[in-house]
């Protein structure tokens, strides 16, 4: 038998008792529940970023920030100072008519909902009012808490659409929100809901790249597109050209292979093919054979050249044998990257992309390189690992190369004090 050493009454329903060392809720006279914590230790400095909280479930995400931050003072509690503490908090909690805000989601709720089923006329009627609150606070964790734990399914369907208005869906979908507990909450709407949310990646892949990325692919928003066409739509034509290729590739390689958003030019992932979109276009292709398993059709290069935005272009380990003549329609290439291919030699057209900065043939076949004159926006050049057997002179002329690789290559340089005005050169 465990020692009742202090006992109080909140209401007709609930009493708290401190039993062996252990403060416990009694609903009806039986056992309820365990207290388990009682206060936040707030850093002094710290008191005003608590100023905007709006219950104690906000709290917990800022505090746990500050703990990461601030060295955690453990204080010692006496045991009956503790329980009172509890009993205040349950007193404030029955005399703000169960305001769900002032204690934590785990034990207000299923207070609350026994106190419900228990027949309390006040829990009766704000039951269903405390929930809608709750979701209507946008809360992550609360909206989590309430769907898990079946809380949402004491509202109706006209209840729910209430609450998740089209201006509330748009906000949980920024507010970096999981979408397996995202469709739960508009299973029940409209297709044209659907299209409204659908259309508004168009907006944020233009506005913020790197959360677009991290929702359609970390937080499975791609889910949210029944198929690659709905995907492809929300990037006007652009979108339509890309969706081609991505089929040609598909239907050559017999297995799935879907580009995905990239957020970043440079790319170093393991993804084998990305793209980047800004300002309503393509602006970015990268397909990458990473596990030497990917072949391209010559096909695509037709559907290739009319992606005219195209500032980053990178076929890497595809099998190339020649550069693809489309490439010289693609005039806002700025960066093309060609390495690790079977590339024999480079065509003259691409003398003619002159807003190329950055220009990549390593790992390739390359016995000689043209007369690179007209290249002036050209950085960086990498020309490792081929068969060069000279340079061009013009090289020397391209007063913004910075970046010029051209190791393991038979060369016999015999401008090397040329060379040096080039900061970075690896022999």
């Amino acid at each position: 038998m465990p020692i009742t050493i202090k006992e109080f009454k909140v209401n007709e329903y609930i009493k708290l008792r401190l039993e062996d060392e252990k403060t416990v809720i009694y609903v009806a006279g039986k056992r309820f529940s365990q207290c388990k914590h009682l206060l936040l230790n707030i850093p002094v400095k710290k008191i005003e970023i608590f100023n905007e909280i709006g219950s104690i479930d906000d709290s917990e995400v800022l505090y746990s920030k500050l703990k990461r931050t601030f060295r955690e003072n453990k204080i010692i509690i006496p045991l009956e100072v503790e329980f009172w503490g509890h009993c205040s908090n349950l007193q404030v909690w029955v005399e703000n008519n169960y305001n769900t805000r002032l204690i934590h989601r785990n034990l207000a709720f299923p207070l609350l909902k026994k106190l419900h089923e228990l027949g309390d006329p006040i829990a009766r009627k704000v039951f269903k009012e405390e929930i809608s609150k709750r979701l209507l606070s946008l809360n992550p964790l609360v909206i989590e808490y309430l769907f898990m734990e079946g809380y949402v399914d004491y509202l109706n369907e006209d209840e729910i659409k209430s609450i998740f208005d089209i201006e509330t869906l748009i906000k949980l979908l920024y507010s970096d929100w999981n979408y397996d507990f995202f469709k739960k909450i508009i299973k029940n709407y409209s297709f044209e809901v659907y299209e409204i949310i659908r259309n508004e990646f168009k907006h944020l892949i233009n506005e913020n790249q790197e959360l677009a990325v991290k929702l359609l692919y970390s937080k499975k928003y791609i889910k949210l597109f029944e198929n690659r066409t709905q995907f492809w739509k929300i990037l006007n034509t652009e979108g339509k050209i890309l969706r081609k290729i991505e089929k040609k590739i598909i239907s050559h390689n017999k297995k799935k292979l879907n580009f995905k958003l990239c957020n970043k030019p440079d790319y170093d992932g393991i993804e084998p093919i990305v793209f980047i979109y800004s300002d309503n276009k393509i602006t970015g292709l990268n397909i990458w054979n990473y596990n030497n398993d990917i072949e391209l059709p010559k096909t695509i290069f037709r559907q290739l050249k009319r992606l005219k935005n195209l500032k980053y272009l990178r076929l890497n380990n595809v099998g190339l044998k020649k550069i693809p003549k489309s490439i010289r329609k693609l005039k806002c290439l700025e960066v093309i990257s060609l390495e690790n291919n079977k590339l024999t030699k480079i065509p003259k057209f691409i003398s003619q992309l002159v807003r190329i900065k950055l220009l990549d043939l390593s790992n390739n076949e390359i016995k000689s390189i043209l007369e690179l004159n007209s290249l002036k926006s050209l950085e960086e050049l990498y020309l490792h690992s081929n068969k060069l057997e000279k340079l061009p002179e013009s090289i020397e002329k391209l007063e913004l190369l910075n970046v010029l690789t051209i190791s393991d290559n038979p060369l016999d340089i015999k401008n090397k004090k040329e060379l040096k005005k080039i900061k970075f050169i690896d022999y």
